[in-house]
């Protein structure tokens, strides 16, 4: 069973009480969008990302790539179960329940867990199981958690391929954070780093093993499209591998990914892993985002501010907003893979807090603007509030272009034992 983690902090008048010898860390928020609705019986999502529920258990696992603990699960619905149902969102540890439980009943769209943080260890997998009892109401759910580390400063990038099963002969690429689909193009299968630091501590599984003889797979991350030493092989009867001895180091506005390469055509499975990022400036974790589709040429769209590079962009609002806990986003990096063209063809893109603009923004306008920064406005979030990123084309500016993301985010201070 999972254990409880009693949490390693303390609150004094708002700030936190600083441990004997051991400091102040800061914490990571992992969160996660569905657009679809849930089922009315049991589902399973991604715990940092989402991307989409799936009936069946494991599919949308994650691996934990270090020890720490997951805790202040907040649970954001579109619409309310209605009177006399609910849902219950639980997180699962290697498959079983653990005691981190929010049920959102008739009319509340809104729950939060306050018990002890959840104690997990690498290699461990996680997701999110949602149970409907009665007959509750469809709807998009959103939600965060935070992570805080065992050492400090060590936060995680959890990623799963879901429902998608890596090609048998092609060489594919995924996003390190949240969920993704495998992609020949690595422009899909890549972020922008808004923070430098080192990438260390991957662990990977697969759904099956590959088969005999010698059959594989390959992993390797990619830093500005250039393999790392971070590398390890799935083969064989094998379905899980670590390199906990290698790292590398990635620059702010860096690019990486997960190069997958397939050998002697091994069984087509889906993938779950995680790594651990650790942040040169303190506190600065990275929250990313790649849609997985082109930008558009017209009309307003929007996409999560991170976390699903599976989903495209939706010209429907509420199907693209993060739920987040309290923090502070600073340092937005963008890039297009093609510039909009000659003026006025421009992308302005904003981030927006419950629906409404915020002073974040990045404009791409012109023949040669393919990389915007906002390093100047900060946002101070509030728990509950909502995140997004709103698209608006002028004109009509490239038609296959590919946006990629990047922003700091700082969680709430804690107590490092």
């Amino acid at each position: 069973m999972p254990l409880l983690l009693a949490r390693p902090y303390m609150r004094t008048s708002g700030a936190p009480q600083v441990a004997q010898g051991g400091g102040t860390g800061n914490k990571q928020l992992i969160f996660g969008t569905v657009q679809d609705d849930f089922a009315t019986g049991t589902v399973y999502a991604s715990l940092q990302g989402g991307f989409d529920w799936n009936a069946s258990i494991g599919l949308n696992k994650q691996i934990i790539p270090t020890g720490g603990g997951l805790g202040e699960l907040r649970i954001d619905l579109e619409e309310a179960p209605g009177a006399g149902n609910s849902v219950a969102f639980t997180l699962m540890v290697d498959g079983v329940a653990s005691a981190m439980v929010v049920t959102v009943s008739n009319t509340d769209i809104i729950g939060d867990y306050t018990g002890d943080d959840i104690a997990v260890t690498a290699g461990q997998s996680v997701e999110l199981r949602s149970v409907g009892t009665s007959t509750p109401t469809t709807s998009v759910a959103r939600w965060c958690c935070n992570w805080t580390p065992t050492i400090k400063g060590e936060y995680i990038l959890l990623g799963s391929t879901a429902n998608f099963a890596l090609s048998n002969t092609l060489t594919e690429f995924a996003n390190l954070y949240g969920g993704s689909s495998p992609n020949t193009n690595h422009l899909f299968g890549s972020q922008r780093f808004p923070t430098g630091g080192i990438l260390k501590k991957l662990y990977l599984e697969t759904a099956g093993a590959p088969g005999e003889p010698s059959k594989s797979y390959a992993f390797t991350v990619h830093v500005d499209a250039s393999a790392t030493g971070i590398t390890a092989t799935i083969s064989e009867t094998a379905t899980k591998a670590n390199d906990t001895v290698n790292t590398a180091v990635i620059a702010t506005n860096g690019v990486a990914a997960l190069e997958i390469v397939p050998s002697t055509s091994p069984a087509q499975e889906t993938l779950a892993y995680g790594i651990v990022f650790v942040p040169t400036i303190p506190g600065e974790a990275p929250v990313m985002e790649t849609p997985g589709g082109n930008l558009s040429t017209s009309g307003t769209n929007y996409t999560f501010i991170g976390g699903d590079g599976a989903r495209g962009f939706s010209a429907t609002q509420e199907l693209r907003q993060n739920v987040l806990n309290a923090c502070t986003i600073k340092n937005w990096y963008g890039s297009v893979s093609v510039a909009a063209g000659a003026d006025p063809n421009k992308w302005t893109m904003a981030v927006l807090v419950d629906e409404v603009a915020s002073a974040m923004e990045l404009i791409f306008s012109g023949e040669s603007e393919v990389e915007e920064t906002d390093v100047t406005n900060t946002l101070t979030v509030t728990a509950g509030e909502l995140f997004q990123i709103r698209v608006i084309p002028a004109s009509t500016p490239s038609s296959n272009s590919v946006f990629r993301s990047g922003m700091v985010m700082i969680g709430p201070e804690y107590q490092v034992q």
